[in-house]
């Protein structure tokens, strides 16, 4: 099922679960048209169901909110998504043995994050598969933080293929990784942030992460 949206402000989570497989599109000339506001999660796909999410901007309405969620067994492809601010919140998280790929647009268009203070962009646990083959632009003049950009825990794959980024004022740790496979990033980090993962490969020299 192909569901267009239209345009509007829309508070109620987007739940899709049980094996169903949709396609949900926003306005991809003006993204800021169609905006999901998350008053926990924004968008969930769950229970071995399948969801294209595309031409979207996803905010937060309440602190610690997280904006798109892959969990039990998903597959989650996202293109052309903008993220408003998501204080304490997390933007892309996938768990639970499902599989979150964020592809680019047909012109490579980025996702775009916007004023976030988001603790991570991007997490993957429970043997998920999160693949981030996209740029990222962080949009806007204020400062940017995140605890991690993108975290790897608990037998999951991450793999950076073609993944880029670049924007103003980013402070903090770039990436976390634990007992996990990772690949990183190529290409500079922003001004801001540092390159790699902190010592030998891990936050934690405990943890057993295998970093390609």
């Amino acid at each position: 099922m192909s569901i267009s949206v239209g345009p509007g402000r829309y508070e109620e989570t987007v739940n899709v679960f049980y094996y169903r497989a949709v396609e949900i599109i926003g306005d991809c000339s003006n993204l800021a048209a169609v905006e999901i506001a998350a008053a926990g999660v924004g968008i969930v796909i769950q229970d071995q169901a399948i969801g294209i999410i595309r031409c979207l901007t996803i905010t937060a309405a309440v602190d610690g909110a997280a904006g798109i969620e892959g969990r039990q067994w998903a597959i989650v492809d996202i293109k052309r998504i903008r993220f408003g601010g998501f204080p304490l919140g997390v933007q892309i998280m996938v768990q639970e043995s499902s599989r979150l790929t964020r592809m680019p647009g047909p012109a490579r268009e980025p996702v775009v994050l916007v004023g976030s203070g988001a603790v991570v962009f991007a997490k993957a646990d429970d043997g998920s598969h999160l693949v981030l083959d996209c740029p990222v632009l962080l949009e806007g003049d204020g400062s940017q933080s995140y605890s991690h950009f993108v975290q790897c825990l608990e037998l999951s794959v991450c793999k950076m293929s073609g993944f880029s980024w670049s924007g103003p004022n980013i402070t903090g740790k770039q990436f976390y990784c634990d007992n996990s496979d990772f690949t990183q990033p190529s290409g500079t980090a922003p001004s801001g942030y540092t390159v790699g993962i902190p010592g030998t490969g891990h936050d934690n020299p405990d943890s057993r992460c295998k970093v390609r």
